[in-house]
C-alpha cells in the first residue's frame, strides 16, 4: 500500500537543526517503503492520507487545519525539543496530541511529559544514524573532543570552552565546536573565546556529513545541554562509537540510560573540566565509556528506526 503522505516541519528547508535532520531522515524511510512523500515547513491546503507533524506546539496550526481539511486523514505528532523542555506543556501541545492519532517520542524520558490519559497511543522511536563509510583517524597532536550544537542559551553552549580554562598545562585536550551562531552576541563570544582559550575553537555551522566525520575522529563528545527533547548528536555519536560526556538531564538520560558513567551536573563546569581530564588520562575509564556506547548501538539503527516507522503506519491503516 503506498500512502500520500505530508511530513511537517517547521524550520526552513536549509536549516541544520535536529527537527530538519529528522524529518529527511523519516522521508527517507518512507520513500524507501514506497511511499509519496512530501516535505513542509506546514500545511496549508491539499489531501494526503497521513501527516506527521514534528513538534507539537509548533505544527499545531498544522495538525488543526489538517483534521479539518481531511477528516479522514491519519495524523502524527513527533514531540521534540520545547514541547517537553519546559517545566508545563503548552495548552497548544497537548492540544495537538489529542488530535493526533498516534503520538511519537524520540527518547524514553519524553514518555513522563506525556498526558496520562494518551499514554496507550505513545510510542518511542530512537533516532538512527550512521557512521561515516570512511572513519577519519584521531588526531595525533591534541585529545580531540567535539561539541556539537547551535549556539542558543537552553544549549549551555559555552560550558565547554569554561571547562578548557580548568584544566592543567599537561592536558592535551583541545575542544572543536561546531553550530551555528544564532545571534549576534553569541557569535562575538563564540569568536573571542576562540582568540582567548587556547584549547577551544568555534568553527561555525558546517555541513551534516562533516559534522559526522569531525564527530567519528574525536576522542569524545560534549553535550552541556540545559534541556533536550532528545539529541540527534547522541545517536550519532554511539553510531560512530564515540563516548559522550552529557549534562545530566531528562532528555540525555532518556537515551543514555541511568546507570551511564559520562555524565556532569548541568552548568557545573568544575564536573565537566574533571570528567574530561579523567576521560584523557584514565584508560580503563575511556574502555568503560566505550564499551557503554557500544551496548547501546542498537537503540540506533538504521534498519530498526525503519521498521518501528513501517509498524506505526501499518497499524493507522489496519
Amino acid at each position: 500500500m503506498s500512502l500520500s503522505i505530508l511530513i511537517v516541519t517547521p524550520v526552513p528547508l536549509s536549516s541544520r537543526r535536529g527537527n530538519r535532520l529528522t524529518s529527511d531522515r523519516w522521508a527517507n524511510h518512507l520513500l524507501e517503503q514506497g511511499h509519496q512523500v512530501q516535505v513542509a515547513e506546514s500545511y496549508r491546503s491539499g489531501s494526503f492520507d497521513l501527516l506527521i507533524a514534528l513538534h507539537a506546539e509548533k505544527s499545531a496550526c498544522s495538525i488543526l487545519q489538517f483534521q479539518q481539511n481531511v477528516p479522514d486523514g491519519r495524523s502524527v505528532v513527533i514531540i521534540t525539543g520545547t514541547d517537553v523542555n519546559q517545566e508545563t506543556i503548552p495548552v497548544s501541545s497537548i492540544e495537538s496530541m489529542n488530535i493526533a492519532d498516534r503520538i511519537v517520542v524520540l527518547q524514553n524520558g519524553a514518555l513522563a511529559k506525556v498526558p496520562r490519559h494518551l499514554i496507550d497511543k505513545t510510542i518511542v522511536i530512537h533516532q538512527s544514524s550512521k557512521p561515516p563509510a570512511n572513519r577519519p583517524e584521531p588526531n595525533v597532536t591534541s585529545f580531540e573532543m567535539t561539541q556539537i550544537g547551535h549556539l542558543r542559551p537552553v544549549k549551555d553552549p559555552f560550558r565547554g570552552a569554561k571547562a578548557t580554562q580548568l584544566l592543567p598545562k599537561s592536558s592535551k585536550i583541545k575542544l572543536i565546536h561546531l553550530g551555528e551562531a544564532l545571534t549576534q552576541a553569541m557569535r562575538q563570544t563564540a569568536t573571542s573565546l576562540t582568540t582567548e582559550l587556547p584549547r577551544y575553537q568555534w568553527i561555525g555551522s558546517v555541513a551534516h556529513q562533516e559534522s559526522v566525520q569531525l564527530l567519528a575522529r574525536s576522542r569524545a563528545t560534549l553535550l552541556t545541554s540545559k534541556s533536550e527533547g532528545g539529541a540527534a548528536v547522541i545517536s550519532e555519536a554511539i553510531a560512530c562509537s564515540v563516548p559522550v560526556l552529557a549534562s545530566r538531564i531528562d532528555g540525555n538520560v532518556g537515551i543514555l540510560g541511568d546507570h551511564y558513567s559520562g555524565y556532569f551536573d548541568v552548568g557545573n563546569t568544575e564536573q565537566l573540566a574533571e570528567l574530561m581530564l579523567k576521560f584523557e588520562q584514565d584508560k580503563s575509564f575511556q574502555l568503560q565509556l566505550m564499551t557503554e556506547i557500544s551496548e547501546l548501538k542498537p537503540l540506533v539503527d538504521s534498519h530498526r528506526e525503519s521498521q518501528l516507522i513501517q509498524q506505526l503506519i501499518a497499524e493507522l491503516f489496519e
